[in-house]
């Protein structure tokens, strides 16, 4: 044992010397939380519990001093880290959790919701901030979607194997829930997808192609359904954001070809025979609906029982006993509706606002062309994917990149906020660079930006 603890304090010291040189390891950490833990357990059986909570937030740690060093350097006098209202939506939301913990009739799970949100989201989402703040952030945050997201598709179509826990045999990569290389999947595809729609040239076009073949492969051997419907909403917003760059011919060709892969691979699987064939069977996906249809009508007579205050955290779980024991109802609203009332939706919503304000500011006509843009398209893509997926399979307490992209874009959105930002390289019309612009204030005429 003393071994394994010493030889964990040199891994540690490692790593956070590599994230203070290279922040984008750091990042990487966080980002593979889901793909680490697995496997670490089986070589650390006492990965749990507490011990598992110290590991996330030692990696949320690591990541949050490797990026601060850029911050600090970067951030410009006078600017704020983040608008007032974000400080006061958490402290609203953090207090609240724990004044309302007593009300629960599953104090256990209300614990441990209560330190997840209150401290590991909290810590994610200031982490996104510190990315968002700054443009090489954003930049580092797009190089880690796409880093993780080439292992994932990889590690599923090569060393996948089923798992029988999983539903009877659904691929997965690294004895992880299928979920994570299907996410991790789909943020390649939104990633290389936002390069595309940046550059349009030649390379980002067939990188593109070829990502979300392989990735729709890996996401289909996984069983899971979700990523396509959220996949879909994510990379509307990013078209609809570049409306003005990209043509319809363009975007329509896209659109044929992810249906025509998506339907080649469905072909194949209704032909084949196992549980991933299954789960895409209209039996399948029925029952995956009414589970979720019953539990918003649970979550909905839970929140009729106490409206405004909530029932308390972790009580879902009560409330669900003797149908299908679960520990959150797989829709984030109804949970924080039904947990934590009024008082607790209100600002939760709010937060939210900030995060989507930051499609308002993308879509202003003189930050076309701009690398901040492109990366901040990106990040903002895989926010609006696990928004989707939180209406399906999320949680308050969810321990996932939902809180990491939404404190990017926020990050990113009060980060161009500013008139005076010196705004990066433009492309002109054939994707070479031109000099660079600085808007100097509101009063400053608009620039002419021919794309």
């Amino acid at each position: 044992m003393g071994k394994v603890i010493f030889l964990g304090i040199i891994a540690v010291i490692l790593l956070v010397a590599a994230a203070l040189v290279w922040p984008t390891i750091g990042l990487l950490g966080y980002v593979s939380i889901y793909l680490l833990k697995t496997p670490l357990r089986l070589y650390f059986p006492w990965l749990l519990g507490f011990w598992g909570y110290l590991l996330d937030m030692g990696l949320v740690c690591i990541a949050i001093l490797g990026v601060l060093r850029t911050y600090q350097r970067e951030r410009r006098a006078g600017e704020i880290f983040a608008p007032r209202g974000i400080w006061i939506c958490l402290t609203v939301l953090i207090f609240w959790i724990w004044i309302m913990l007593p009300a629960s009739r599953d104090y256990n799970i209300g614990v441990i919701k209560g330190l997840v949100f209150s401290i590991f989201d909290t810590a994610t989402i200031i982490l996104g901030l510190l990315y968002g703040r700054t443009e090489a952030g954003l930049r580092r945050m797009a190089r880690a979607l796409i880093a993780i997201g080439v292992m994932a598709v990889i590690g599923t179509l090569v060393f996948g194997r089923p798992e029988q826990e999983w539903e009877g045999g659904r691929i997965t990569f690294a004895y992880a829930t299928p979920l994570a290389p299907a996410d991790m999947a789909a943020y390649l595809i939104i990633a290389l997808m936002g390069l595309w729609l940046a550059k349009r040239t030649f390379i980002s076009a067939v990188a593109m192609f070829v990502a979300a073949t392989f990735a729709t492969g890996a996401i289909f051997v996984t069983g899971t359904r979700g990523p396509f419907l959220m996949l879909a909403s994510a990379l509307l917003v990013m078209v609809y954001l570049y409306r003005r760059q990209v043509n319809l011919k363009a975007v329509i060709i896209v659109a044929l070809f992810l249906g025509i892969t998506i339907l080649a691979f469905r072909y194949y699987l209704s032909i084949s025979r196992g549980m991933v064939a299954e789960r895409f069977g209209l039996a399948e996906i029925q029952k995956g609906i009414m589970d979720r249809v019953e539990m918003i009508k649970v979550s909905l007579k839970g929140w009729a029982n106490s409206p405004i205050l909530g029932t308390g955290p972790g009580d879902f779980a009560v409330q669900m006993e003797g149908a299908n024991i679960m520990r959150y109802p797989h829709n984030v609203i109804l949970e924080v509706l039904n947990e934590l009332g009024l008082i607790g939706l209100i600002p939760y919503l709010v937060l939210l606002y900030y995060g989507f304000r930051s499609m308002k500011l993308l879509s202003r006509p003189e930050l076309d062309g701009s690398r901040f843009k492109m990366y901040a398209v990106i990040v903002l893509g895989v926010f609006v994917y696990h928004f989707i997926q939180s209406f399906k399979g999320g949680s308050y307490a969810g321990s996932n990149i939902f809180y990491l992209s939404w404190g990017a874009v926020i990050g990113a959105a009060t980060l161009g906020s500013y008139d005076y930002m010196g705004l990066p390289e433009y492309y002109d019309a054939d994707n070479n660079e031109v000099a660079s612009s600085t808007l100097t204030g509101r009063d400053q005429e608009e620039e002419e930006i021919t794309l």
